[in-house]
């Protein structure tokens, strides 16, 4: 059971309850302050519409307005959020700039995802400060009420990352990496080295053909064999930089009707046993989408997964499978020696020994 909101009794404020936490007011300027863990809660920015009208119900306010500190989950440091009497919604941000000034090319790029994922950029400034850092201050009009708070502090989150791009210690994991993709910024990947959790395909596979959807699940199987996942990205070029494929370039894919539908199919239909919480998802960019494919750590029990298909020698058919697994940036199945370690005296016990166990 999430947050309840109601205005009091007096009219006075605006109270945000919950069953097992202390309750929140919003008042005299219409301020709350809340951490991203308890925003969350609130799903979709639309709360802040219903909150502001239920208040001028009683009141006339100028705005309303909600401010959330990050914790270490996020590189923002602030986020806020504020509502006019029109109903309108801009939200900013406040970064801390780790190398001090971004480039003008990095400011660029950040301006056109703001826009991408936002309505418009109502200001982007550089404010440095001597006591508390250097800061990236931006502020967008927000074009949709149904957006939910994660999707905005993920997004948020990973312009924060491009702002530090130029220093040479960002660090990006699979999971950063993820919610980058899910919050519209795949351009967060640009300079990430391919290696034992991220794949890049710069081409979609092709389904229509056997070979095609038995390679889609052979890179997904790997990830789910490994024991922290994967993520499988269709949509971006890399350039072999002498110690693996640096990516170099987003290269987004043309809009198809149904491709996540089409890419889970051909997924459940090879990989045994099905990937728990497996994830086939569009991310929007420049002039087209980025396809990805997030596999989070499954459970030892439930590994090995095994890739199923067949092979055609003539006009027959030869059924195979493979155990495909992850090392470093390269996919190495296990051994046919190695299964038979696995399964010797398993599969096929012996009669005899069955007759005298019984």
């Amino acid at each position: 059971m999430g947050y309840e909101l109601k205005l009091s009794e007096d009219g006075d404020y605006l109270l945000l309850e919950h069953p097992e936490v202390s309750s929140f007011a919003l008042r005299g300027g219409i301020e709350l302050e809340l951490n991203p863990s308890e925003i969350a809660e609130f799903r979709t920015v639309d709360f802040l519409i219903s909150a502001d009208r239920a208040r001028r119900e009683k009141h006339k306010r100028d705005s309303l307005y909600l401010a959330t500190f990050s914790d270490s989950e996020y590189r923002w440091s602030c986020a806020t959020f504020e509502v006019s009497k029109e109903g309108s919604v801009q939200v900013g941000a406040e970064i801390e700039c780790m190398t001090g000034e971004p480039s003008a090319t990095t400011q660029e790029l950040i301006k056109e995802i703001a826009m991408r994922n936002f309505a418009a950029v109502a200001s982007a400034r550089y404010s440095p400060s001597y006591s508390d850092g250097n800061y990236w201050v931006i502020e967008c009009d927000l074009h949709d009420l149904g957006m939910s708070f994660q999707s905005i502090f993920d997004c948020l989150d990973a312009i924060a990352r491009l702002v530090d791009i130029e220093n040479p210690k960002r660090a990006v994991s699979a999971q950063t990496a993820f919610r980058a993709l899910q919050g519209g910024v795949p351009e967060l990947l640009i300079g990430l080295r391919e290696n034992e959790w991220l794949e890049v395909k710069s081409q979609p596979y092709d389904l229509t053909i056997h070979s095609g959807r038995i390679e889609l699940a052979k890179d997904v199987a790997q990830f789910a064999n490994s024991p922290d996942g994967g993520l499988l990205v269709i949509g971006a070029r890399t350039k072999d930089m002498g110690a693996g494929d640096v990516i170099q370039k987003i290269t987004p894919l043309v809009n198809q009707p149904k491709i996540e539908e089409r890419y889970r199919k051909a997924i459940d239909q090879r990989v045994y046993p099905p990937i728990s919480g497996m994830k086939v998802e569009l991310t929007q960019a420049a002039r087209g989408s980025v396809l990805f494919i997030y596999i989070p750590p499954q459970a030892p029990t439930a590994r090995p997964f095994i890739v199923e298909g067949a092979v055609e020698s003539g006009e027959h058919y030869s059924n195979f499978f493979m155990i495909p697994q992850r090392r470093g940036s390269d996919v190495h199945p296990v051994s046919g020696r190695s299964v038979h370690g696995l399964l010797a005296g398993r599969l096929f016990p012996d009669a005899r020994e069955e007759g005298q166990e019984t």
